[in-house]
């Protein structure tokens, strides 16, 4: 149903990972999260708070806006699911 959930996403880090910003039915939900850690795939619950989903089709949208200057690429790894807290 319409309202307000507490969400989280798994998203894994590593050596080549890039900084993203994330959105959700196109609001602004995290901001400069940057995946880079020095192990490869580190997995992690990112949560991004209280966000707004409606009945029916929702969207999480990943924007790369740049990179740690330790990282060695721009890449993205998550799950394909949005936990629900």
């Amino acid at each position: 149903s319409v309202g307000l959930y507490d969400m989280a996403i798994e998203i894994k880090g590593g050596a080549g990972k890039g900084i993203y910003n994330i959105y959700v039915n196109d609001n602004l939900v995290r901001q400069n999260l940057d995946l880079y850690t020095p192990n490869i795939y580190t997995e992690t619950y990112i949560n991004v708070g209280n966000v707004g989903l409606n009945k029916g089709i929702n969207t999480v949208k990943f924007e790369c806006v740049g990179k740690n200057p330790l990282s060695s690429n721009y890449n993205l790894i998550y799950n394909y699911r949005a936990q629900l807290l």
